[in-house]
């Protein structure tokens, strides 16, 4: 069985592969963060609370809960609220 050396990737296509490839990528690791657990869920608060720092709505939160890659609205104000208090403690 004959093969032909390996060769490396250009920058070119190195940049085409990852640019392919990244979207699935964070749907895989959204999806099994939040099936992580209990866990998941404040972790998926945190991605939640990224998201609505670069400007994500309250609908995008909505949309995103039902598929399944992100908290919904309500456990997302109670673990907000629950941070902006511990936050407020810690500060004083």
């Amino acid at each position: 069985m004959s093969r032909e050396p390996a060769t490396s990737m250009s920058t070119e296509e190195q940049s085409g592969f990852i640019t392919n490839n990244m979207n699935g990528f964070v749907g895989w690791l959204l999806f099994h963060i939040n099936s992580v657990g209990t866990n998941g869920q404040q972790q998926m608060f945190y991605v939640t609370l990224t998201n609505t720092y670069y400007g994500l709505s309250r609908d995008g939160i909505d949309l995103l809960y039902r598929y399944g890659y992100g908290v919904s609205l309500d456990v997302y104000d109670n673990l907000r609220t629950v941070c902006r208090q511990k936050s407020l403690q810690e500060s004083t």
